[in-house]
Formats: structure tokens, sequence, C-alpha cells
């Protein structure tokens, strides 16, 4: 337990220095233009959104209602497919950052290919979730902290489950393989890997408790602040974590059976 303690720490101290690496701006940049650009592609949409319903009138007829709910959900869907995009994209470029390597085209398209089925996993507790906070925002209406709560948690579970997927991804470079290697290693490695987690979980909640400190700040220096805080919390999350995994496959538990097998013939 010592040994385990101490293996977690080193690596929990290690992974701070590493936030002044070249390669935790490369990730930062990667991490903006992203949000950036969901930022821009929200904001067009909601525009293009608001003008079509200055055209809708009360009264109006059905077929124009339903040519202007048509057009909205093509709006969406077209906005959603960018988001998604860019997103798997910018998730490539950072594991090829965070693991050094470079993608050949091919592996490029087994990424898509992964990200299609995480994203599909991820949807229905997202779409719970997000559901929920907007609900939240309606007056007179209740919803259950515990609610909210449980599915933060069930999204920590997912990013946890998702590190150990695309992390196999990185190394194995075949989608069903990142799969079937990911989940096993979660299982088999919890011992060392959840409490790591459970580290980087703690961790982030301590620096979101900064938030109402960085509000009293002047407004630019607000934004400043919560910029580097939040990016760069993100940024050491990603480099903390996948060194735990680097530490974790290292480790004898995570060898699948077969590799055990001509493991035990060897020796």
């Amino acid at each position: 337990m010592k040994t385990l303690a101490k293996s977690i720490w080193t690596t929990y101290k290690q992974s701070w220095g590493k936030l002044w690496s070249l390669r935790a701006l490369w990730i930062v940049l990667a991490d903006s233009a992203f949000y950036v650009l969901l930022l821009l592609i929200a904001g067009v949409a909601t525009d293009i959104a608001a003008q079509l319903a200055s055209y809708v009138a009360p009264g109006i007829s059905p077929d124009l209602a339903e040519a202007f709910l048509a057009k909205l959900v093509v709006i969406l869907a077209i906005a959603g497919i960018i988001v998604w995009v860019v997103w798997t994209v910018t998730r490539a470029a950072i594991w090829q950052l965070l693991s050094w390597t470079r993608f050949k085209p091919v592996v490029w398209a087994r990424f898509f290919g992964l990200n299609v089925i995480w994203t599909i996993i991820m949807a229905l507790p997202v779409w719970l979730l997000a559901r929920r906070v907007i609900a939240a925002t309606i007056p007179g209406t209740m919803v259950s902290s515990t609610f909210v709560y449980l599915h933060y948690a069930l999204i920590f579970v997912l990013a946890y489950f998702g590190y150990n997927v695309f992390y196999a991804f990185v190394r194995e470079q075949k989608v069903f393989d990142a799969y079937r290697k990911g989940l096993l290693r979660a299982f088999l490695d919890a011992a060392y890997l959840v409490p790591a987690f459970l580290a980087l979980v703690a961790t982030m909640v301590l620096l979101g408790l900064l938030n109402p400190l960085i509000a009293r700040l002047p407004d630019m220096a607000a934004v400043a602040v919560s910029y580097v805080v939040l990016f760069g919390s993100l940024t050491w999350a990603k480099i903390y974590f996948y060194d735990v995994l680097e530490g974790g496959a290292r480790r004898p538990a995570v060898k699948g059976p077969a590799k055990a097998k001509m493991a035990k013939k060897k020796s």
C-alpha cells in the first residue's frame, strides 16, 4: 500500500512540473481551438435560429411551422457534426502529443471510428445531465441535486474508462483491441488506477472551489485567470493520467490471457 501511494504521489508531483513544457502548450492550444470554435458555432447557430423564429408568427399554417422546424433541425445537425469532427481531430492531436507518436492516415480513420463508438456511449448520460441542468434554469422547476451529482459521478466513471480505452488505442492503434484491452486494464489494474484517478477528481474539485474567488476579480482579470485555471487544469489532468496509465501498462496485471500464458512458457 505504501509503495502504491508513493508511486501515485511521485507521478502526481512530476505531472505538475510538466505543465511548463512545450508539449503542454500545444495541448492547451488544441483544447482552446476546440472550445473557441464551439462558442463561435453555438453563437452562429443561435443567431440563425433566432432569425428563423422571427419569421414565425402566431397562427401560421402547419406547413410553414413544419418548414421552420425542418430548417432548425438541419442547422443544429450541421453544427453538431462540425463540432464533433473538430472535437475528434483535436482529441487525436492531443493523444499524439501525450504519447509523442504520429498517426498514419489509416490510424486517423480508425480514431474516428473509435470516437464514433465512444460518442454513442457518452451521449445518453451527457444528454440526461444537460436536460436537468437546463431545466434548473427554468423558474418554478425543481431539480434534485442528488440526481445532478449522480450524473456527474457517472460522467467521471465513463471518463475513467475512456482514458483507458483511448490510451490502449494509442498503443494498439486498432479500434476493437483498444476497447477490449482498455476495459480489461481498467478492471484488472483498478487497485492502482482508481486511487490515482480519484486524486485527479479531487484536484479538479478543489480547483473548482476557486471560482467564487476568481469572480471577485475585475472583469478582464477574472477572464484571464479563469482561462489559465481551466485550461491549465485540463492539460494537467491529461498529462497526469497519461503518466499514470504508462505506469499501469508496465504492471503484470494488465496483460491479456494470451500474453500471460506466453510469459509463463518463456519462464
